[in-house]
């Protein structure tokens, strides 16, 4: 217990009944709403944290305010690099799926079989999905 101080086990003493808490409530709220809803609040949260920040440490030098925003913009920048690159990949895979799907149809039965002909029609809507219902 020498070698760490004591602020760090008050800390950490602090932290166990917080996680004790609302990691529960957390699993609770993660099964009762959508991802994206959890995702807005997550960034609604980090803002108001990040205000909150700039509102209560002193002293605000310019070094410090520069660092922030600089890590801010960076990491901005990062994130639309990534969407970016994610989007394209997708959008290749799908394209190299469906040239799958097309060539596979063609080769087995000679042409292009009626199930992909109807996820073609869907895409353009045409076709309704099929849902079954039961009559009452």
């Amino acid at each position: 217990m020498n070698a760490i101080e004591a602020a760090c086990w008050g800390y950490l003493i602090v932290c166990i009944p917080v996680v004790v808490v609302f990691a529960p409530v957390g699993s609770f709220l993660r099964s009762h709403f959508h991802r994206l809803v959890l995702a807005g609040l997550v960034i609604f949260l980090d803002s108001v944290t990040l205000v909150l920040a700039y509102i209560l440490v002193r002293p605000l030098n310019p070094p410090l305010v520069g660092a922030s925003v600089g890590l801010i913009t960076e990491f901005f920048l990062v994130f639309l690099a990534l969407s970016g690159a994610g989007e394209t990949l997708l959008v290749r895979t799908e394209q190299k799926e469906m040239e799958k799907k097309y060539s596979m149809g063609k080769v087995q039965n000679g042409s292009v079989s009626d199930e992909l002909l109807d996820i073609d029609r869907a895409d353009e809507g045409g076709v309704e999905p099929v849902t079954s219902a039961v009559a009452n």
